[in-house]
């Protein structure tokens, strides 16, 4: 009866192990590159929509206009200035994010009121993900909504 070596690997048994570890490894990098961006675009989207929502309170808290301005890039970044154009707060947009909108050529303004100056949205896209920032005329509520476009 023969007995099994028991020193350990032996060479077939280790490049195997390396090229089944490889294997996983490029078929899991593409996947979570992907995720990445995906979770890029949902935390530039979030951030939007809570700056939104601070900018109407700045504005019924200083009983000021208050407006949310973007600006292109690279980097692509917005600001929340008072009226006066003194800047309150400045956020940086993802480099894989594209933004897009009503509120890109003309600044969401709020009232002292809360009320938007006027209602529109903003786009976000990454690859073929968009999501979309509503803020209604009247109340300025805003909400953020996966689209499958933008106009």
């Amino acid at each position: 009866m023969r007995r099994l070596d028991a020193r350990g690997l032996g060479m077939l048994e280790l490049l195997l192990a390396l090229a089944l570890g490889a294997a996983v490894v490029v078929l899991v990098l593409p996947s979570f590159a992907r995720y990445q961006q995906v979770r890029d675009l949902r935390h530039a989207a979030r951030q939007l929509l809570a700056d939104v929502r601070l900018a109407q309170q700045h504005a019924q808290t200083l009983d000021a206009n208050v407006r949310l301005v973007y600006a292109p890039g690279p980097p692509s970044r917005y600001t929340l200035e008072k009226a006066d154009g003194s800047p309150l707060k400045q956020t940086e947009v993802p480099a894989t994010v594209t933004v897009s909108g009503s509120y890109i050529a003309t600044p969401l303004e709020f009232r002292p009121s809360g009320a938007p100056a006027a209602a529109g949205e903003f786009c976000l896209t990454e690859g073929t993900q968009i999501l979309r920032l509503d803020v209604a005329a009247g109340t300025g509520r805003a909400q953020l909504s996966e689209v499958t476009s933008c106009p």
